[in-house]
């Protein structure tokens, strides 16, 4: 029962939020631990009524002794489902040295990377990970914390341009339900337990803290996700509108009459940056922008030469 009722869900969700299109080749990204072996498990369940051909893609970070352990795991569980694998192998500690960077950030840029590799030279259409419910409600829960505007606080979507996260329906519980339901076997990652690690900080300390306010917090999380989503889809769809009616290119940017709703003028800002340099501002260099308006004209600098200047009723990005 558990089995079915999940690869149901699955599959509803799938075509619902548009995961994957009809004939696309998947790189699956699989680590070996219990997320990524039911997302192997399940899109190989229903990679024929899909019509998807998989590959798997293993990356070895060479973090931990047990790293070696894991890529061998994942070899022999894709042959034993007759699946090809890619594996791909980083020294993470020495390139987070040398970088400067976390090793958690470290590992999730070289494992991305590596993907994006595998994606390109095995001619794949998208790259699917296992992310799930709780681990959007952690991402979530650090956006919220560390500050972001209501959109940032979407932080996943299903699909996403080349980015594809099928299970992002499903509680960590529902994951282990069915993986011992299928006697799926997988391999732990002791680091995951590290509550020196934000993350496993708010995966384990923080949100068990919730489930006493609300036991089903995590539905109450998923609702607001919804939401948000729809209200960005309405939000873009308006502002699109509003964006071509009122922007005036010019030679080296462009400019347009200060609207009178603070929120219009925000987006208008990031919207032409996006535009106009592929980057959006940080939310509080657009508050600056916000903060100052009452002034004849100002400047505000969102990184080298590029930026927002105001004169009388017009700005110019």
């Amino acid at each position: 029962m558990v089995i079915r009722i999940f690869v149901e869900r699955l599959r509803d969700f799938v075509e619902r939020e548009g995961v994957f299109r009809r004939g696309e080749r998947v790189v699956v990204a699989v680590s070996g631990g219990v997320d990524s072996m039911v997302l192997l498990h399940s899109l190989s369940m229903l990679k024929e009524e899909l019509d998807l051909e998989l590959l798997v893609a293993h990356f070895n970070h060479m973090i931990r002794e047990s790293s070696s352990r894991d890529e061998e795991f994942v070899l022999k569980e894709c042959e034993r489902l007759g699946l090809e694998v890619r594996i791909g192998k980083g020294d993470v500690p020495r390139m987070a040295k040398s970088s400067g960077l976390s090793l958690e950030e470290t590992a999730r840029i070289a494992r991305y990377d590596f993907l994006e590799k595998v994606k390109k030279e095995s001619d794949s259409d998208v790259i699917a990970t296992a992310h799930h419910l709780d681990d959007l409600i952690e991402t979530m829960v650090h956006r919220m914390v560390r500050g972001t505007g209501p959109f940032g606080i979407i932080s996943m979507k299903p699909r996403l341009g080349d980015r594809a996260k099928p299970l992002l329906g499903f509680t960590r519980s529902d994951i282990e339900d069915f993986a011992r339901s299928m006697n799926i076997r997988y391999v732990e990652d002791e680091t995951n337990f590290d509550t020196d690690i934000t993350r496993n900080y708010i995966r384990h300390v923080v949100l068990p803290s919730f489930r006493r306010i609300n036991p089903s917090y995590e539905r109450a999380f998923s609702r607001l996700w919804r939401i948000l989503r729809r209200l960005e889809r309405f939000v873009e769809s308006e502002m699109r509108r509003e964006y071509s009616s009122r922007i005036r290119r010019l030679s080296k940017g462009v400019d347009f009459e200060i609207p009178e709703d603070e929120f219009v003028l925000s987006e208008l800002v990031r919207m032409a940056s996006k535009e106009l340099s592929g980057r959006i501002p940080e939310w509080i260099k657009i508050e600056r922008v916000l903060e100052n308006l009452r002034k004849d004209s100002f400047k505000v600098t969102f990184w080298e030469d590029f930026g927002v200047w105001k004169s009388f009723s017009r700005i110019f990005v």
